[in-house]
């Protein structure tokens, strides 16, 4: 098996005999040919790297669903290029260069969402930082606002009989005065 491919990939419509036909890597190719099989194919099987169509619309709104620290590599194939695809191959050379655009598109994937992890992560504690606190569905309190990462995060403290840390924000002048700022 190509390691750098990982051990599946998702392939959204038909384009999976083609792939299978020219990799002799032993990667599983599983298809998925409704929006519901593929979310379905994704939790099962965490694929490196997604073949879709974006001339799909489909495909490219469950593409653009996953945040960018999930989401696979991806390969379009299509006639056209759709710039938010990791590598991109023309249907009729899909046969010749599919497998190394695979790979290209699961290289491109890993660097993406390695960055994007990143972007949200203190690097030393390997602890979400202040840029994925502040973008965190969390509803803001009332004066002063507490920001908390997250109702998991409380329960698994509770859980685990823990310190939940809990950081005071400041929204504005008055919150400033109500946590005794001046």
């Amino acid at each position: 098996m190509d390691s750098s491919l990982g051990r599946t990939i998702l392939v959204l419509d038909a384009n999976g005999e083609q792939l299978a036909a020219a990799d002799a890597t032993g990667t599983s190719f599983i298809n998925a040919f409704s929006p519901l099989e593929a979310a379905k194919s994704l939790a099962a099987w965490r694929p490196q790297v997604w073949v879709l169509r974006s001339d799909c619309s489909w495909q490219r709104a469950l593409a653009r669903s996953l945040p960018p620290e999930v989401r696979p590599g991806i390969l379009d194939v299509a006639a056209s290029a759709w710039p938010e695809a990791d590598d991109w191959v023309h249907p009729e050379r899909l046969k010749s260069e599919g497998v190394l655009r695979l790979r290209r598109a699961a290289e491109r994937g890993r660097a993406r969402r390695a960055a994007a992890r990143g972007a949200t992560t203190d690097p030393l504690t390997g602890l979400p930082n202040l840029r994925r606190l502040a973008s965190a569905d969390v509803p803001l309190g009332t004066s002063p606002a507490y920001v908390i990462e997250s109702e998991r995060s409380a329960a698994r403290a509770r859980a685990e009989q823990s310190v939940l840390r809990i950081h005071a924000t400041p929204t504005s002048k008055e919150d400033n005065h109500d946590l005794g700022m001046q």
